[in-house]
């Protein structure tokens, strides 16, 4: 009997090793260990970024620059740059391999459509990164909200930062998409009544879903502590989950559960 022998796994080339390009580099060396990715390289801005990390990480290829020459051989590439860079290294890769690319892929909605005719004209996939969506502990969530026979009579989604970490510029509502399609999860028709406000280092968000569920979004830079959390209420339970610990607590008539 013929057995076919096991595909090797992709190679990527990570683009950006900042604030949040360090992040995906680390899970792209794990991934690497576990015989689940090849990691073909680094590319970053500068000779003197290159230099750095090569320092940092014996051993790993890093480019200054991104050439096609970059691009040859690889079958997919994770941009992890600042947005206002998103969109052109995007277009420049498409036509060589797959792309998984940081919010936001582009500044506006025409730029994005056009990338993605890009990838369909080119055969390859773009996937902007929703991290949360794919989080083991929104999955497990999601599935015990699906198997209510009711929808929640109220979404709570809080996605804070310490105010002491504030980026100046950047605008909260850019910042945190996660809670907008974490909400989008839950019921993905539009709302049918929507109200927004904003603050330098916060935006709110309130909203009357088509189920009548009453969802409220709490988003960026806010007292001391880091917030990840969700919690959906009915009229006789509730289901939190902290994205940081993993925990889902179900409270019912005063009986408290982890699951």
């Amino acid at each position: 009997m013929n057995r076919r022998r096991p595909s090797p796994p992709p190679r990527v080339l990570l683009v950006g090793a900042g604030r949040f390009g360090q992040e995906h580099l680390r899970t792209w060396q794990q991934l690497e260990k576990q015989g689940l990715a090849q990691l073909a390289g680094v590319v970053v801005r500068s000779q003197a970024s290159a230099n750095a990390l090569a320092k940092a990480h014996p051993g790993l290829a890093v480019w200054s620059g991104l050439t096609t020459e970059r691009l040859a051989g690889v079958d997919a590439v994770d941009i992890a740059t600042p947005g206002t860079t998103h969109a052109d290294l995007v277009a420049t890769c498409l036509p060589h391999a797959d792309v998984l690319c940081e919010k936001p892929l582009a500044s506006d909605e025409a730029s994005a459509g056009a990338l993605f005719r890009l990838a369909q004209r080119h055969g390859r996939r773009l996937q902007a990164g929703h991290n949360y969506l794919y989080h083991p502990t929104v999955t497990a969530l999601l599935g015990e909200a699906r198997a209510a026979t009711t929808p929640p009579a109220t979404v709570r989604i809080r996605l804070l930062n310490p105010a002491d970490q504030a980026i100046p510029g950047r605008c909260p509502f850019e910042e945190w998409l996660h809670a907008f399609y974490l909400l989008q999860a839950l019921d993905p028709r539009p709302p049918r009544v929507l109200s927004a406000w904003r603050t330098p280092l916060t935006a709110e968000v309130s909203l009357v879903l088509p189920s009548g569920t009453k969802a409220s979004l709490s988003m960026g830079w806010q007292g001391h502590a880091r917030q990840r959390s969700l919690e959906l209420q009915w009229p006789d339970r509730q289901l939190r989950a902290d994205l940081d610990d993993g925990q889902i607590v179900r409270q019912r008539r005063g009986a408290t559960e982890r699951l």
